[in-house]
């Protein structure tokens, strides 16, 4: 029986809707494969460099990249429900 409690645990993450991750030193736009029902990503505050690895979060209509490191707003062109991107 604990099989399925296992995968109950692993889908968990699959059904987050928000992601805060402000000040924390994030360097790279990574390991969000899975997170395909983000509607908010909240990224301020870091030290990141590019935009990328984003494509695939389709439902995100809210984005927060303000106070990092890029130079180059670009790979946002799937991001079709985006409206509001600081």
């Amino acid at each position: 029986s604990e099989a399925p409690q296992e995968s109950k645990k692993e889908g968990g993450f699959r059904e987050a809707r928000c992601l805060l991750l402000s000040y924390k030193n994030i360097l790279k736009i990574d390991g969000l494969i899975g997170f395909d029902k983000l509607v908010k990503l909240q990224l301020d505050n870091n030290i990141i460099e590019k935009i990328e690895n984003l494509g695939h979060l389709t439902s995100l209509e809210w984005l927060d990249l303000s106070f990092n490191n890029i130079s180059q707003i670009s790979g946002l062109d799937s991001l079709v429900n985006l409206t509001n991107i600081s």
